[in-house]
């Protein structure tokens, strides 16, 4: 687990980050003092968790946290702080948690096995760009955190291009995705929606043989 600690009291960050590695829990720390110096490291390098003191953000780190974290990254803000409006800017970034100083070592135990359980499952997550993204084992996709309906063939089509990623999926191979050979409007139709759902990018046509996915970097 990747952890970044924002805060500008040294020996607290310090008393967080021995505490953290008395845990069973595999996990890499980096401590910044201040939001400029931690949005720079994020630029860099993704991270699973940050903690953050609430009091240390300003307008664009607002908008930062809100807007351009990944999926993946969770945020707990340790605070003191009990104005609702920085509380309530707060919220729109859908922290994980927020831990009053000086921190519950329970609860901070419990928010970090959550964080790890979140990890696992998103193992189990295909990123077919930094917006859309695949539960192979649900079969559900996302975008960013908004589920897009699909077709039980829609899923099963996209599960298989995306397990034969840059390979050609044949039309003859999509086909037996019905009970019965489809009718070649019932195909086209099917894969068109699919498409359609993700804004037509991802899903290349191979004339007169097949289709294959291409994620993009």
């Amino acid at each position: 687990m990747k952890i970044l600690i924002v805060e500008k009291n040294q020996k607290f960050a310090q008393e967080l980050t021995s505490y953290i590695k008395t845990l069973p829990l595999e996990t890499e720390i980096i401590h910044m003092l201040s939001m400029s110096k931690a949005i720079q490291k994020i630029h860099k390098q993704n991270f699973d968790l940050l903690i953050i003191d609430i009091l240390l953000c300003e307008n664009d780190d607002w908008l930062f946290l809100d807007k351009k974290l990944t999926l993946n990254t969770q945020i707990i803000y340790l605070t003191s702080c009990e104005d609702s409006i920085t509380l309530s800017r707060a919220i729109q970034t859908e922290p994980l948690a927020y831990l009053m100083k000086p921190f519950n070592k329970t609860e901070l135990h419990a928010f970090l096995q959550i964080v790890n359980y979140k990890i696992t499952q998103m193992q189990e997550i295909y990123k077919l760009d930094n917006i859309y993204h695949f539960n192979m084992k649900q079969k559900k996709l996302y975008k960013k955190d908004v589920l897009i309906k699909l077709s039980i063939k829609e899923q099963n089509l996209l599960k298989i291009l995306i397990e034969r990623e840059g390979n050609i999926v044949l039309f003859e191979e999509i086909e037996t995705l019905w009970e019965y050979p489809p009718k070649p409007s019932t195909l086209r139709t099917m894969i068109y929606r699919l498409r359609e759902k993700l804004e037509h990018k991802f899903i290349i046509t191979v004339p007169n043989e097949g289709l294959k996915l291409k994620r993009e970097k």
